[in-house]
């Protein structure tokens, strides 16, 4: 198990490489956003997909419970200029 999510990165998470679990997320959370906001890296949306995907420390599983919900506080989160 990691410590931090920079140490495994490059290995496999939640069973499946780094990149699979993107688009698994992608594919979870374009359900709730439109997909090209989750794209746009400019956007609340873009910022905190990229946030679940790379930096949150809790490197959520696409099958976890609470994805959406996390991911919904941090397009709030970056909406109000966090």
């Amino acid at each position: 198990e990691c410590i931090c999510c920079t140490q495994c990165f490059n290995g496999p998470v939640c069973g499946v490489s780094q990149e699979t679990r993107a688009v698994q997320i992608f594919e979870i959370l374009r359900t709730v956003s439109n997909p090209n906001d989750l794209e746009n890296p400019n956007t609340p949306e873009g910022q905190a997909f990229d946030w679940i995907v790379f930096d949150d420390d809790l490197f959520l599983c696409p099958d976890n419970a609470t994805l959406t919900q996390r991911y919904v506080m941090a397009v709030l989160y970056y909406a109000t200029d966090g």
